[in-house]
């Protein structure tokens, strides 16, 4: 597949060579052109549905995307062939002609192609903004399209058949750009970006080729035959060696995470609706400083269609304004919360401790915290993996927030071991509280075995600091797994002390 890729080209380069060294004369450069363009399009349709059929070689998605793309180039190569058939053999006029029919059923199947393509899915948030881009692209090409094509053709005295199927070609094209857009925001999972940028390279060629030659078309300017005829080529050329790329690299890897996406790539997704609505409003601005000002005709359209892309371009600003709200909005909860068991973290803990310490100072208000830790967890984790110790941390996490108000605070203090702030609650009713937590706890089976908790607890006394508060209930939690009280103790027990102490895991 190399070898014919390479030959491939190498004729394409003589054939450049030939156009611009050798000057031939008009008919016989369109007939070669003809031929180049029938071979390469029926080449890449072949090679595409070769693709197409390789079950075990491809994912579905991506044979299904060159199913598409292989039509695309069939219709190409068959409005090539009638084309040169009409003009080369009969010696017709080929446009506007059937040809014309094939050509323009090449642009929707190529935009079939390139949305069946195995695209990463984008977030809920991101498809608002992806269907505002093609809007505004949309717009920013109506207005050229009507300023440079479609309304001179009006104003001249209605538009032929001839005009308006030139102007058909550049409209067709904006369903090709469309596509183009596409590739250009989303992430694409299995395919390879060497074929994405030769897709991406052969629209380009089609539609500066199109959008030239309906400009002179419509403007009965002479036409550069020879120059459009070879980014014809060129572009035929294109779609050949990216179906033949696909295929030489053969079965796609297993779909991972998706890739960080490139720089260039996130500079083109941030650019490409400014750039758009920059081009389309230039328009109108050409428009209004015309010297003779333009007919009626031109004005009305370009100033419909400036409205329409300005208020689709705050539209997104908005859009995009409101994602960045979210995603700062989540981007500040994560900063707070223990990824694994989605308890506060540390920071939280610490920040919160401390602006509780100054209201019980202030307000004479009971402050009560407890610290919980995961009797035997690490010979849990050695027996059973660092998975199942993650699972059985989650489930009891999930046991733990049952027994918490809103007002309290659960946080992950390190390792299996937590923190609960018990805002205006004494000692009595932390004790009380801590006991439902190991109880709950303690009915849990992981792995066929349970997991207790070891509990201390600390009240917060006048002149203490968080850290003072932290400290107290460290060495309770301490004593508690040492063993000095394995008596379970509730606020109603008559054996509870009266002062903090700790509370025994059972366990």
């Amino acid at each position: 597949m190399g070898t014919a890729a390479a030959a491939t080209a190498a004729v394409f380069l003589v054939y450049l060579g030939w156009v611009a060294i050798g000057r031939p004369d008009a008919p016989q450069e369109r007939a070669v052109s003809s031929i180049l363009l029938v071979v390469y399009s029926a080449l890449a349709a072949v090679l595409g549905f070769r693709l197409a059929a390789a079950r075990g070689a491809f994912d579905p998605r991506v044979r299904r995307a060159w199913l598409f793309l292989g039509l695309s180039a069939l219709c190409n190569a068959a409005a090539e062939a009638v084309w040169f058939g009409l003009e080369t053999l009969l010696h017709q006029d080929p446009f506007p002609s059937t040809a014309d029919l094939f050509y323009l059923a090449y642009y929707p199947l190529r935009l079939a192609g390139i949305m069946a393509l195995p695209f990463v899915v984008p977030r809920r948030s991101e498809r608002p903004t992806l269907w505002l881009d093609l809007g505004i692209v949309f717009a920013a090409g109506f207005i050229g399209l009507w300023y440079f094509l479609a309304a001179p053709s009006w104003v001249a005295g209605g538009v032929d058949a001839a005009a308006l199927v030139a102007i058909a070609y550049p409209v067709a094209d904006l369903i090709a750009v469309a596509g183009l857009v596409v590739l250009a925001e989303r992430d694409i999972e299995r395919v390879r970006l060497g074929a994405v940028i030769l897709l991406a390279l052969n629209i380009v060629l089609v539609a500066l080729a199109d959008t030239t030659f309906a400009f002179l078309e419509t403007r009965s300017l002479p036409s550069v035959t020879a120059t459009l005829n070879a980014i014809w080529v060129a572009g035929g050329l294109c779609d050949f060696l990216a179906v033949a790329w696909m295929l030489s690299l053969g079965q796609h890897p297993p779909l991972g995470s998706p890739r960080p996406v490139h720089a260039a790539r996130r500079l083109l997704r941030l650019t490409l609706p400014y750039v758009a609505t920059l081009l389309g409003l230039a328009v109108l601005v050409v428009a209004g400083l015309s010297d003779p000002p333009q007919p009626r005709a031109f004005l009305v359209g370009t100033l419909l269609g400036s409205l329409v892309l300005m208020a689709l371009a705050m539209l997104r600003q908005f859009v995009v304004l409101r994602e960045n709200v979210l995603l700062q909005e989540e981007t500040s909860r994560l900063a707070t919360i223990d990824s694994l068991t989605g308890l506060s973290n540390r920071r939280t803990l610490d920040e919160a401790l401390e602006k509780e310490v100054e209201r019980a100072l202030r307000y004479a208000h009971p402050l009560t915290v407890l610290m919980l830790d995961v009797d035997g967890f690490k010979a849990f984790n050695d027996r059973h993996g660092h998975l199942q110790g993650d699972a059985a941390l989650h489930r009891i996490c999930a046991c733990l927030r049952t027994q918490v108000r809103s007002t309290d605070l659960l946080a992950r203090f390190g390792g299996d071991e937590f923190v609960l702030i018990l805002p205006e609650t004494t000692w009595e009713g932390a004790v009380a509280v801590g006991a439902k937590m190991r109880d709950s706890t303690c009915e849990l089976q992981f792995a066929g075995s349970p997991l207790g908790l070891s509990i201390g607890v600390a009240e917060y006394r006048p002149g203490m600091t968080p850290r003072d508060l932290l400290d107290e209930v460290d060495q309770s939690l301490y004593r508690d797994k040492r063993g000095i009280r394995q008596l379970p103790l509730t606020a109603s027990d008559p054996r509870a002390p009266a002062s903090p102490d700790s509370l025994s895991s059972g366990g």
